[in-house]
C-alpha cells in the first residue's frame, strides 16, 4: 500500500472476485474500493500493484488477457441494467478514466486496472472483467485521511491551529464528539 494526496492505500491480502472484495471492504465499515481521479493517481495505484503476482484466475478468457491486474472500485452498476454507465462504488463522480484501446464492453462488469500492460499497451490501462466470472484479482482499498493542514469545517482555520474542529462551538478538548457525527469519540471508529 502507500499514501497519495490524502488517503492510505492498502492491498488485500488474497484474491477474490470483485463481489467479494467489495462485500470484504463493506465489512470493514471504514474506507471503500479504490475511486481514482487523476493520471497522477492511476499512476500510484498501478505502482503499487505493480508489485503484486500475477492472478491465479482469470476464467474464460484468452491468452492475451493479461494476468496482474487488480480491481478497483469502478462497476457498471446492476439497478442501472447493465447499460454501460459505470460508476464508483463510493458515488465520487466519474472524472477520470483510462480505458484500454478497445473500451468498456458495457458487461456487468468490474475494472481492473492492468499492471503489466494489455495487448502492447502500458502498465495502467482500464479493462472490464466480469463481476461473477470466478475471475479473481488483489483489490485495493482507499481510507481517505485528513491531515493537520486540512480545513474539515470550512472555517478558514486549519485543523492543526483549529480549537472547534467540527464548528459546533464546544472547544476540542471538551467536545465528546468532535467530528459532529452524532456519535460519542469513544464509540466512534470514524472519527474525521
Amino acid at each position: 500500500g502507500g499514501y497519495f494526496q490524502g488517503s492510505h492505500y492498502y492491498v488485500a491480502e488474497e484474491e477474490s472476485t470483485w463481489t467479494e472484495a467489495n462485500d470484504n471492504i463493506n465489512a470493514l465499515g471504514i474506507g471503500h474500493f479504490v475511486a481514482i481521479s487523476s493520471q497522477e493517481e492511476n499512476d500510484f495505484i498501478t505502482s503499487i500493484a505493480s508489485i503484486l503476482p500475477p492472478n491465479t484466475t482469470m476464467e474464460g478468457y484468452s491468452t492475451n488477457w493479461p494476468s496482474a491486474q487488480v480491481w478497483i472500485g469502478l462497476f457498471s452498476n446492476i439497478e442501472s441494467g447493465y447499460t454501460g454507465i459505470y460508476e464508483w462504488v463510493n458515488g465520487e463522480e466519474l472524472i477520470y478514466d483510462n480505458w484500454n484501446n478497445m473500451g468498456p464492453l458495457g458487461d456487468p462488469a468490474g475494472i481492473l486496472i492492468s499492471y503489466d500492460g494489455w495487448n502492447g499497451e502500458e502498465a495502467g490501462v482500464w479493462n472490464d472483467g466480469l463481476i461473477d466470472s470466478g475471475t479473481t484479482a488483489f483489490s485495493i482499498l482507499e481510507l481517505e485521511c485528513h491531515s493537520t493542514n486540512d480545513d474539515i469545517d470550512g472555517d478558514g482555520i486549519l485543523n492543526i491551529n483549529d480549537d472547534d474542529i467540527d464548528g459546533d462551538g464546544i472547544l476540542n478538548i471538551n467536545d465528546d464528539d468532535i467530528d459532529g457525527d452524532g456519535i460519542l469519540n469513544i464509540n466512534d471508529d470514524d472519527i474525521d
